[in-house]
């Protein structure tokens, strides 16, 4: 579940991820725009873990070095137009 473009450096980004667990169908989306599609049969954990955002597998030296402007996390899938929309709403924040 890869998007298609790479993080640029020094540039203020707005990604978004959504993943639908019954159908497996998931979605990068760069800048409110569709950047990668695919399915994949993840299962979202249904018990608490020890969740990390800005790691690779838990592995030292593979932390990002960077900053995230925000997180949202939903319960739900968001559709393409509600990701856009998200985006266009937030943009001015980061001159984007």
């Amino acid at each position: 579940m890869s998007a298609a473009s790479a993080f640029e450096t020094n540039v203020w980004e707005i990604w978004s991820f959504t993943h639908n667990q019954t159908s497996g169908d998931w979605a990068w989306y760069k800048n409110g725009e569709i950047d990668a599609t695919g399915n994949d049969a993840y299962v979202i954990p249904s018990v608490e873990t020890t969740a990390r955002i800005g790691t690779w597998n838990h592995d030292v030296g593979r932390e990002w070095n960077g900053r995230f402007g925000f997180i949202m996390i939903y319960d739900r899938v968001l559709s393409a137009n509600q990701v856009e929309q998200n985006f266009e709403a937030a943009r001015g924040r980061y001159g984007i």
